[in-house]
C-alpha cells in the first residue's frame, strides 16, 4: 500500500521556485507560509523530492503526527538553515 506523507519545503524564493519547478508533477502543493510550502508526496516520489531538494537547496521536513502530538522531523536542512518552526502553544514554558 502506498503512504502519502506531508512535507515541509522551505527556503529562499528563488530556491522555492526551482525546486517547485523540478517536482511540479510528482508532488501536490497545498499551501505557502512565508518560506515555507506544505507539499503532499507519495511514498515512491520521496527520493526524487530529496534529490531536488539537495539540487535547489531547500529544507525538507517530514510532518509526523498531527494535531498536539505534530512534530517535524528534519530530512534535509539546506545550507541557508531555514525551516518551519512551530508556534509555541499559550501558556507554554519558554
Amino acid at each position: 500500500m502506498t503512504s502519502v506523507r506531508g512535507l515541509l519545503i522551505s527556503g529562499p524564493e528563488s530556491n522555492l521556485f526551482d525546486f517547485h519547478i523540478a517536482v511540479c508533477f510528482a508532488l501536490i502543493s497545498h499551501e505557502k507560509r512565508a518560506s515555507t510550502v506544505y507539499y503532499g508526496c507519495m511514498e515512491e516520489s520521496l527520493a526524487m523530492a530529496l534529490e531536488a531538494a539537495t539540487r535547489h537547496d531547500v529544507t525538507v521536513q517530514e510532518i509526523i503526527g498531527a494535531g498536539d502530538t505534530e512534530r517535524y522531523q528534519t530530512l534535509r536542512m539546506g545550507s541557508h538553515g531555514m525551516a518551519w518552526k512551530p508556534r509555541k502553544k499559550k501558556g507554554a514554558a519558554t
